[in-house]
């Protein structure tokens, strides 16, 4: 493989990441109404916001599409969205820093990133803490992590990584 043509598209990886990241905070935080206009106290809000049961949320959300008491777009959004927001994640961070090619370390800043996120959406008034959802973002983002390491992908986006050729043309 052309080491110019590696060059190039790690290159595109360090231009789309910051797009990405301005895209995600867009997403997680600007574009939320919020609601300090729906509860009357923030200890309130905070009772009903915060849910750490694993699949609640996701249980829900499937009962009351059975119950059709919401629209399937709703969910694919909700559910959708928060699997497909960290998938960028994983598959970039390893590309861009070499500090993040360990999958322990990649699992790590996904979690914290993640927990970070439900945290900060709470903190301002913005969304709740939901397990569910940090289920969904650090799995997406590991599902990101494999596709960048599948063995014909990873050399076009990390430069240090050589393609071993199938045929030695060396030795005919």
């Amino acid at each position: 493989m052309n080491l110019f043509f590696k060059r190039c598209c790690n290159m595109i990886c360090r231009l789309l990441f910051p797009v990405y990241l301005a895209v995600l905070v867009y997403m997680l935080f600007l574009n939320k109404h919020g609601y300090w206009d729906v509860y009357a106290d923030y200890a309130q809000f905070i009772r009903r916001s915060v849910n750490l049961m694993p699949f609640t949320s996701m249980a829900e959300y499937v009962g009351r599409l059975i119950d059709q008491t919401i629209n399937v777009d709703t969910v694919v959004r909700n559910l959708g969205g928060s699997f497909l927001a960290f998938m960028p994640m994983g598959f970039l961070l390893p590309c861009l820093f070499p500090g993040f090619r360990n999958i322990r370390k990649t699992f790590a800043a996904l979690l914290i990133l993640a927990v970070g996120t439900e945290a900060l959406q709470l903190a301002l008034w913005l969304g709740r803490f939901d397990i569910d959802t940090i289920l969904l973002f650090v799995t997406g983002g590991m599902i990101g992590y494999g596709i960048g390491n599948i063995p014909w992908f990873r050399p076009w986006f990390r430069p240090d990584v050589m393609v071993q050729p199938i045929i030695d043309s060396t030795n005919s």
